[in-house]
């Protein structure tokens, strides 16, 4: 593992508190409680840096049309993974979290955050895909019993299998809406009333429904932008150098981007960006070495 790893060294529980140097001489102080319970600062000399820090899940309670930590039933995707993974594992009916009761609708609504002047203008790029597994585990468990919605604006099911889990959720009988909600009401602590204009139909459709799931952007996580001083693109990730061409290095020489600190990405889309990003860094530390 890397933990164990003899050539890798792991600072848990740290904190970057100053950057400076250049290529090559990067000095980096971090502040790391560890195993230990007061905070020991840490200077670390680096040739290059490579930031793979993440993304910020959307908080859905800046939309609060969808009462998401107002009401019971109400969750995001993330939420929805970590409620149900040991029932979806063991395979166990889902519950409705407000009483426990016996979950007989659910909703799901993409592009929350995402796609959206106001927040984020980019797809997510997992939206979709977390939406389609969830809904297909759900009629897996519960069959007919229960009545599986997915409000969307567009499916984008476009990589390897994809498109055929696309394929199985369709036929497990998951309804697909082309439309996003115009209005929620709240019926009672256990239900909410959800009105959206499916597009395909050019109906308007009232859902009542037990549990509604939001599938939210990836928001921006930048907290290193002034201590690497990199500069930020439209989308307020790290910029790139080129977005067709170099993905992976910064107008900062030596400082190089992995997954989804560039840009929202799919779990193999960040593998293998920050696979590049690692050999990039490597080459670029021996080229210079053997001058």
């Amino acid at each position: 593992s890397v933990i164990k790893d003899e050539n890798i060294q792991v600072q848990t529980k740290a904190v970057v508190k100053e950057v400076n140097g250049k290529f090559k001489g990067f000095n980096v102080k971090i502040e790391s409680t560890g195993s230990s319970k007061k905070p020991v600062e840490i200077d670390l000399k680096a040739s290059a840096i490579i930031v793979a820090t993440g993304y910020h899940l959307f908080d859905a309670e800046k939309m609060p049309q969808f009462y998401y930590g107002k009401h019971g039933n109400v969750l995001t995707g993330l939420d929805f993974e970590e409620m149900f993974k040991d029932n979806i594992l063991n395979q166990k009916p889902l519950f409705r979290p407000s009483d426990k009761g016996k979950l007989t609708s659910v909703v799901f609504i993409l592009c929350v955050g995402s796609r959206d002047e106001k927040y984020q203008v980019n797809c997510c790029r997992v939206g979709c895909l977390n939406a389609l597994k969830q809904a297909y585990e759900l009629k897996q468990l519960h069959g007919e019993e229960i009545d599986v919605y997915i409000c969307y604006n567009d499916i984008r099911a476009a990589g390897k299998e994809e498109e055929e889990l696309y394929r199985r959720t369709r036929e497990a009988g998951v309804l697909f809406i082309k439309g996003l909600p115009s209005e929620i009401k709240p019926l009672s602590e256990n239900q909410l009333n959800i009105e959206v204009f499916d597009l395909s139909t050019y109906k308007l459709l009232s859902i009542t429904a037990d549990l509604l799931v939001l599938e939210t952007a990836l928001s921006p996580n930048t907290d290193l932008k002034d201590k690497l001083n990199l500069p930020l693109g439209e989308d307020g990730f790290y910029r790139e150098v080129d977005i067709k061409f170099n993905t992976i290095e910064t107008p900062i020489k030596g400082v190089f981007l992995a997954g989804t600190s560039q840009g929202p990405k799919t779990i193999s889309e960040t593998i293998e960006h920050a696979s590049f990003a690692a050999l990039e860094a490597a080459t670029l530390i021996s080229r210079k070495t053997n001058r």
